[in-house]
C-alpha cells in the first residue's frame, strides 16, 4: 500500500543516502524479496495504460502531475476514455461493458483512488530506480523530489474532495461528458443484451 511506499523511502533515505539500488542489494543481502528477472522488471516498470491498451507515456502523466487537477483530469480521460461517459442529461455516469453503455448507480470514484493513483506511483518507482543510479548529488534530490511529489499526488487522490474534483473536471463535454442526446443515434441498430442487430435495407422492405 501507500504506507509501504513511505516505509521504504524512509530506509533508503535514512540507511542509503537515497540510493535506491543500495537498498535493494542489502536488503536481498538480509533475506529480503527475490530477484526479478529482466521480463518482469520491464514489465513492473509500465507506468500505465491507456484506453486502447497502450502504453501512457511516462512524460505525459509528469506533465499532468504539474497541471494540478486538471492534469488528474486529462490523465484520467487518457486511462477511461470510450470506458466511461458522464450523460449530463440524465446525471449518470455510464461504463461500457462488453457490448453496451451501462448505468453506473454510483461515482465512479475507485478509478481515481485505485487506477489513477496507481499510474502515479509506478512513475514514482521509474523515477526512484533511475535516480539511484544518479551520481550527481543536485540532479539526485531533483529526482527524488520528484518521486516524492508522485507519491504526495497518489496520496492526495485517496482524498475524497480531490476525488470529486477531478471527476467534476472529467464530466467536461470535451473530456468525458456527453449531452444526453448521442445514445441510439442510428434508427437501424437495435441494442441487445450480447450485442448490437443491424437492419439492412433488404430487412427492412421485407
Amino acid at each position: 500500500g501507500l504506507g509501504d511506499v513511505y516505509k521504504r523511502q524512509i530506509y533508503i533515505n535514512l540507511l542509503h543516502n537515497g540510493v535506491a539500488s543500495a537498498a535493494a542489494k542489502d536488503l536481498y543481502a538480509k533475506g529480503y524479496g527475490t530477484r526479478l528477472n529482466t521480463l518482469t522488471l520491464k514489465s513492473a516498470k509500465e507506468p500505465g495504460i491507456d484506453s486502447d491498451g497502450k502504453t501512457i507515456d511516462r512524460a505525459f502523466i509528469l506533465q499532468c502531475l504539474y497541471e494540478g487537477e486538471a492534469g488528474d483530469a486529462q490523465l484520467l480521460v487518457r486511462m477511461f476514455n470510450g470506458k466511461l461517459v458522464y450523460d449530463h442529461a440524465a446525471g449518470a455516469w455510464h461504463k461500457y461493458e462488453k457490448h453496451a453503455w451501462v448505468t453506473r448507480h454510483d461515482t465512479p470514484r475507485s478509478v481515481v483512488w485505485s487506477d489513477l493513483a496507481a499510474s502515479y506511483l509506478r512513475v514514482a518507482a521509474q523515477q526512484q530506480a533511475a535516480a539511484g543510479e544518479i551520481s550527481d548529488d543536485d540532479a539526485r534530490k531533483k529526482a527524488l523530489d520528484q518521486v516524492k511529489a508522485l507519491q504526495d499526488r497518489a496520496a492526495q487522490l485517496r482524498q475524497l474532495r480531490r476525488i470529486n474534483n477531478v471527476l467534476t473536471i472529467a464530466q467536461d463535454s470535451n473530456l468525458l461528458g456527453i449531452r444526453g442526446d448521442e445514445w441510439d443515434a442510428d434508427p437501424w441498430l437495435l441494442g441487445l443484451p450480447n450485442g448490437c442487430l443491424l437492419y439492412t435495407s433488404d430487412a427492412a422492405d421485407e
